[in-house]
C-alpha cells in the first residue's frame, strides 16, 4: 500500500527496466513480513483453542453437587444490629455479637422449610463455587502440625450436603442437635482431610481456627467430596462448621460472616413456582425490609463462566481475522 501511494511511478518503472536485484530484494522483505504475520496468526490459532478446550474442561467439569433444581436465596442481617465494636485483635477491629444473627436465620431457615415445592433447605455463608470473598483463616491442629496449615472457612446449617446432594466419603453431615450447648464439630473436604491429616483418619481429629481466642476445639465428624471453591483452580482445603457453635466474639473482616446466609433449597418441580413462594415467605418474615435475591443457582453457575466464555469467543474470532488478513497476504505475495 505503501509503495502503491507513491506520486510518481516512473522510478519503480525504470527500476524493473534496469535489474531484477531490487525487485527481488523488495519481494523477499513482502514475503519475510507476510510470513511473520502468518506464524503470528497461526500462534494466535493455538491460543484460542488451548483457551477453547480449558472453557470446555471448565463447563463439565464435576463440581461434586448438582446445581440443577436448586433455589438460591440471599439473606443478611445488618451487622449494627448485632456487631458491637470493643477493641482490636490481632490488627483487626474487635466486636461483640451481642445479638446472634442466628436466631433470625433460624427463623428464615424454618420458614423456608415449610414453603412448597421445596423438598430439602439448607443454608451456607457463601457460595459453594466462585465466591466473591472467601474466608481463609490460619488451622491449629492437635497435636500441632509442623507447618502453617489454612482452610477456606463456611458456616453452613443441617442437612447442607444432602440438599446439595454432595457425597460424605465418611462420617455424618451436620444436624440439629448440633447446638450451641454440644460440642463443637466441623466437617471437611478429602483435601483438607488429605493434607491436614495424610495417611490417617480424620474422622474424631480435633482443630481450631485461629480467629479470636473465645474460639473452640472442634470435631471432625465428617469428610464431603471436593467441591471447588474457584472454577478454574484446583481444589483447596475447606472447612464446614455450624452456624450455631460460634463465639461470641470476632474480629474483622469475618465478623460479617456471622450474618450472611445464602440458602438452598432442593425444587420437586417447578422453580419459579419454588422462586415465588420463597419470596412470598421471606415478605412475611420481614414485610419492611426488601425482597431478597432469589434466584436459580444454575443461572449463577452460568454467570461465573460468562466472562470467561466472552474472552474465548473473542481470542477465537481474533485469530480469525488475523488467519484470513494473513492468508490475503500470503496469496497476495504468490500472484
Amino acid at each position: 500500500a505503501l509503495r502503491a501511494s507513491r506520486p510518481n511511478p516512473i522510478g519503480p518503472l525504470k527500476e524493473l527496466g534496469t535489474g531484477i536485484g531490487a525487485p527481488r530484494r523488495r519481494t523477499l522483505v513482502r514475503a519475510l513480513l507476510v510470513s511473520t504475520q502468518l506464524a503470528l496468526a497461526l500462534i494466535l490459532l493455538i491460543g484460542s483453542g488451548l483457551l477453547l478446550n480449558s472453557f470446555v474442561r471448565l463447563v463439565q467439569r464435576d463440581l461434586s453437587f448438582k446445581p440443577d433444581g436448586l433455589v438460591r436465596v440471599d439473606y443478611n442481617v445488618p451487622t449494627d444490629g448485632y456487631l458491637k465494636p470493643i477493641g482490636s485483635y490481632q490488627g483487626f477491629p474487635y466486636f461483640e455479637v451481642t445479638t446472634p444473627p442466628s436466631q433470625r436465620l433460624e427463623q428464615v431457615l424454618d420458614r423456608l422449610r415449610i414453603v412448597p415445592g421445596a423438598r430439602s433447605v439448607a443454608g451456607i455463608s457463601a457460595p459453594p463455587v466462585d465466591s466473591f470473598i472467601l474466608t481463609t483463616p490460619d488451622v491449629r491442629l492437635e497435636p500441632p502440625a509442623s507447618v502453617r496449615l489454612s482452610a477456606t472457612y463456611f458456616l453452613v446449617t443441617p442437612n447442607l450436603f444432602s440438599t446439595l446432594e454432595t457425597p460424605l466419603l465418611q462420617g455424618r453431615d451436620f444436624t440439629d442437635r448440633d447446638t450451641a450447648g454440644t460440642p463443637w464439630v466441623a466437617v471437611v473436604n478429602e483435601t483438607c482431610a488429605r493434607l491436614f491429616w495424610p495417611g490417617r483418619d480424620p474422622i474424631g481429629k480435633r482443630l481450631t481456627l485461629d480467629t479470636v481466642p473465645e474460639e473452640q476445639a472442634r470435631e471432625v465428624i465428617g469428610v464431603d467430596r471436593d467441591i471447588p471453591t474457584r472454577h478454574a483452580e484446583p481444589a483447596q482445603p475447606v472447612i464446614y462448621a455450624s452456624y450455631l457453635q460460634q463465639p461470641a466474639r470476632y474480629r474483622g473482616p469475618w465478623a460479617n460472616l456471622f450474618g450472611g446466609m445464602i440458602f438452598m433449597l432442593r425444587s420437586t418441580g417447578d422453580q419459579q413456582a419454588l422462586i415465588l413462594a420463597a419470596r412470598q415467605a421471606l415478605a412475611e418474615i420481614d414485610p419492611n425490609r426488601p425482597v431478597a435475591a432469589v434466584s436459580t443457582v444454575e443461572s449463577h453457575m452460568s454467570n461465573a463462566v460468562g466472562q470467561f466464555r466472552d474472552s474465548v469467543l473473542l481470542v477465537a474470532v481474533l485469530a480469525a481475522v488475523a488467519t484470513l488478513l494473513a492468508a490475503i497476504g500470503t496469496y497476495g505475495v504468490m500472484a
